[in-house]
C-alpha cells in the first residue's frame, strides 16, 4: 500500500515534472544543434550508422550541459520528499499506521525509480528521432568512424545488436541517475536545509571526480566513463552500480530506521 503511495506521489511531483522537462528540452536542443534531420553521410569507409549519433555518444554543448546538471536534475526529482515529509508532520502520522521500515523503502525505491526514469525518457526521445531520420544501418567494425572500438564494454554486442546496447547504456545512465538521486535522500536524513540536500549530489559527483583524478584513477570516475561511453569498462560499471546503491539504500534504510520522530 505505501509502495503505491510513495510512487504515486514520486511521478505525480512537481520536481519530477520539472526534471523531465529540463531533460526533454535539452534532448531537443541537442537535435535542433546536430541539424534536426541529418543527411545520409557517406565516409572515405563507408554510411555513417544512426547508432553512432545518439546523444550520449556524441559531442555537443546541450549534451555535455545534460550530463553535468544529471545529479542536480534527478535530486529536484523526488530526493527532498523525505525531508518535507518530517517537517510537515507527514512521516510522523505514516509511521503510526505502517511498519517504519516499509516507509523507508518505499521511500528509496520511488526516488530511484522516478529519477530513472526522468534521464531515461530524454534519451529514448532522441534515439526514436534518429530512427526516423536516419537509414537504420547496423554499425560496421572496419569502418573508421565507429563509436564503440574493439575495447569498448560489450562491443560485439554494439555490432550485432545495437539497439539493445543503446537501450543497456540508456539504462546505466538511469541507474546512475538513481543513485545521485539517492545521495541526497541519505544526506536529507540528517540535513535539514533542502538547497544543501539537492545540491549534495552535484557537489560529490564533481568532488569524486577531482580525488580520482588526483590519485591518477580517473577510469574509475564516473564523470569520465559516462561522458565518453567508449571508455566504459563492464567490470567498474558495474561494480560501481552495485556498491552505489548498497551503501545508499543501507545508509538510508540505517538511517531512517534508527531515525527519531520529533
Amino acid at each position: 500500500m505505501i509502495m503505491k503511495v510513495e510512487l504515486k506521489r514520486a511521478f505525480q511531483s512537481k520536481g519530477f515534472y520539472l526534471s523531465l522537462i529540463i531533460g526533454i528540452i535539452f534532448s531537443i536542443l541537442q537535435l535542433r544543434e546536430d541539424g534536426f534531420f541529418y543527411p545520409f553521410e557517406e565516409t572515405y569507409f563507408g554510411p555513417w550508422s544512426l547508432y553512432d549519433h545518439w546523444i550520449m555518444f556524441r559531442a555537443g554543448s546541450f549534451r555535455n550541459s545534460m550530463l553535468m546538471l544529471m545529479p542536480l536534475l534527478t535530486a529536484i526529482c523526488y530526493s527532498s520528499s523525505f525531508l518535507e515529509d518530517r517537517k510537515s508532520g507527514f512521516s510522523k502520522s505514516i509511521y503510526t499506521r505502517i511498519n517504519r521500515k516499509e516507509y523507508i523503502r518505499a521511500k528509496y525505491i520511488a526516488n530511484f525509480l522516478s529519477s530513472f526514469v526522468v534521464i531515461v525518457i530524454p534519451l529514448i526521445i532522441y534515439l526514436l528521432f534518429l530512427l526516423m531520420t536516419i537509414p537504420n544501418i547496423k554499425p560496421d567494425v572496419s569502418i573508421y568512424n565507429q563509436t564503440i572500438r574493439q575495447y569498448g564494454m560489450f562491443h560485439n554486442l554494439y555490432y550485432s545488436q545495437p539497439i539493445v546496447y543503446i537501450l543497456i547504456a540508456t539504462c546505466i545512465y538511469g541507474i546512475f541517475g538513481g543513485i545521485y538521486s539517492s545521495v541526497a535522500l541519505v544526506v536529507s536524513l540528517k540535513i535539514k536545509n533542502i538547497f544543501v540536500v539537492l545540491s549534495t549530489p552535484f557537489l560529490f559527483v564533481f568532488i569524486l571526480d577531482m580525488i580520482m583524478h588526483f590519485l591518477k584513477t580517473y577510469n574509475l570516475s564516473p564523470i569520465n566513463y559516462l561522458s565518453v561511453f567508449s571508455r566504459a569498462n563492464s567490470a567498474v560499471v558495474f561494480l560501481e552500480i552495485i556498491i552505489g546503491v548498497l551503501i545508499t539504500f543501507g545508509m538510508f534504510y540505517l538511517g531512517g530506521k534508527n531515525e527519531e520522530i520529533l
